[in-house]
This record gives C-alpha cells, sequence and structure tokens, in this order.
C-alpha cells in the first residue's frame, strides 16, 4: 500500500531520542520520492549570552563544540533517511528554535512537520530544547509531535481525533482518516461537551467526520466526553488504545492554560503521537487516502 502523500516534512534534529523517534515517524509517513528537510538550531546568542561575563568569557570555544555536534547530527540524520531511500537535505538555523523551525517550514513550504517534544538538558538544550509547543502554536502545516520512547514504526491502528465545530478539527478529523485509511486502522472521533458548544454545530462536525470516515471504508466510533478537555482526551487514548491523537491548534478547544492550548498541552504530556492541525487550515488533500 502506498504511504501517505506528505511529499516534504521538515524534522527538528538535536541527537535526543525523541528527535529521533520524529525522524523514525518522518520517514514512515514521507512520500514516496519525497524529502525530508533536517534542522538544527544553535541560539548563538543565547550562547554567547551565557558563556560572556563582567569578567570576560570567550565563547568561541563552545560555538565550535556546538557546530561540530551540529555536523554529526545531520551526518547520523542523513544516513538513516539514505538507508531508507529518501532524499534529505540538512539546513543549519540560527535564533529563536521554535521561530526559526516555524519559519523554515513556511519558507520551504513542507507539506508537514514531525518533532520531538524535549530537546537534551544541559548546555545542549541551547541547540532544540523543548520548543514543540511553540512550534505548534506558529506552524501553518500539520505537526507531528513525538515523545522519547513513542512507538512509531507500527501502522496507526487506532486514532483518536478531538472535534469540535472549528475547521481545524475537521482538518484533523480528515487527516486522521486518511491516515487509518493507509494503515488499515480506525479512528475515534471524541468531543469534549462544554457550556458554551453550539450543540447543533457539534453535531454536524460529528456527522460530517463520520460521512468522511464512511466513504474512506474507515470504521468509526464517537463519544461525547466530560470534564476537563486534555484529561479527558488523554483517558479517552489510553482506553481506547489510540496509537495517535489528532487535534485542531485553536478550536473550541483552545483554553488559556500554561502551554498555551489543549493541543499544546497534550502534545506535551501525550505518550503517543499527537498531530496537530493548525489555523488557517491547510488543505484536506496533504493527505489522500488510496483505496
Amino acid at each position: 500500500m502506498e504511504k501517505p502523500a506528505f511529499p516534504s516534512i521538515l524534522v527538528p534534529v538535536d541527537g535526543s531520542q525523541s528527535a529521533d523517534a520524529a525522524l523514525h515517524l518522518a520517514l514512515r509517513l514521507v512520500a514516496p520520492g519525497g524529502e525530508l528537510v533536517l534542522a538544527h538550531v544553535i541560539h548563538r546568542v543565547e550562547v554567547v549570552a551565557e558563556t560572556i561575563t563582567p569578567y570576560g568569557g570567550d565563547p568561541t570555544p563552545i560555538l565550535n563544540a556546538l557546530e561540530e555536534e551540529e555536523r554529526a547530527i545531520f551526518a547520523r540524520a542523513e544516513a538513516h533517511a539514505r538507508n531508507a531511500g529518501i532524499r534529505s537535505s540538512s539546513v543549519a538555523l540560527d535564533g529563536p528554535p521554535a521561530s526559526v523551525i516555524a519559519k523554515l517550514a513556511r519558507e520551504r513550504h513542507v507539506d508537514a512537520i514531525a518533532m520531538g517534544t524535549h530537546g537534551r538538558r544541559g548546555l545542549a538544550r541551547l541547540i532544540l530544547g523543548s520548543t514543540a509547543a511553540g512550534v505548534v502554536l506558529e506552524a501553518t502545516v500539520p505537526t507531528f509531535v513525538v515523545h522519547e520512547g513513542s512507538a512509531v514504526a507500527q501502522p496507526f491502528r487506532q486514532i483518536l481525533v478531538a472535534l469540535d465545530a472549528s475547521r481545524a478539527a475537521s482538518d484533523a478529523a480528515r487527516v486522521a482518516t486518511d491516515l487509518a485509511a493507509h494503515d488499515g486502522g480506525s479512528v475515534f472521533l471524541a468531543h469534549v461537551a462544554e457550556q458554551r458548544d453550539d450543540a447543533d454545530a457539534e453535531a454536524r462536525a460529528l456527522a460530517d467526520a463520520g460521512a468522511y470516515a464512511r466513504e474512506a471504508g474507515v470504521p468509526s466510533d464517537a463519544a461525547i466526553l466530560q470534564g476537563d478537555p486534555v484529561e479527558a482526551l488523554l483517558v479517552s487514548a489510553e482506553t481506547c488504545h489510540a496509537d495517535l491523537i489528532a487535534i485542531g491548534a485553536h478550536g473550541g478547544l483552545n483554553l488559556p492554560l500554561a502551554l498555551g492550548s489543549v493541543a499544546a498541552a497534550i502534545a506535551g504530556r501525550s505518550p503517543i503521537p499527537v498531530v496537530v492541525l493548525p489555523l488557517p487550515a491547510v488543505p484536506s488533500a496533504s493527505v489522500k487516502h488510496r483505496r
């Protein structure tokens, strides 16, 4: 069966296990003949700021060491892509990690981003750090977020969709359905009820998502959840043995949480991969199921 049609995927790499897991997921999702854009960030201003003191200091040795490590990280990632028969290009970035990663995604017109949730600690945190939440909020394409230790090699047999009446949630349902169609899986459409909901709009969203799944030949179930959105969705994902959570970045589930949104909170806490769909919405043709 053909791979999902993501012609190009941006993968921020830093040598951490979560970034490596994201790379392996991207290799599974990129289209035949597609390309991975490998990105590595060194925030040089921050390196200098942490090195220079009122009594002096020379950041050159540290920067040289980081740049040497960057070359090694790129070499390893490029080797993985080459062994998988996938083209890759490497881009060295400088600046605040989340902003420069999201900017590169726009400049290179990639079709998706796949990244780990946690960079390494110590001095190496300046390379990538824990920037997934920031990228999720700035990205304009589907962003796959992967935790260290997440199982990414197996097919997506069950995908939980966090559904509301927003366009981003609708796109999340379509992307989830297309991925499930490719992997022979199913989707579970979950809506967290809130007092401010438009019941008719939510019902239409569930009906439309269910209809799209039927058209794609993908089994689907639906449920109305109660309680805190983040906890309800994470518990539901565990209960239905989901392999992936699909959610819109800024829909009706967007609440003033510490990480900026329910989507970012789930991406930061979920033990399974999460794909976040942005607003403004990307074309649903970004991923296509094929029968």
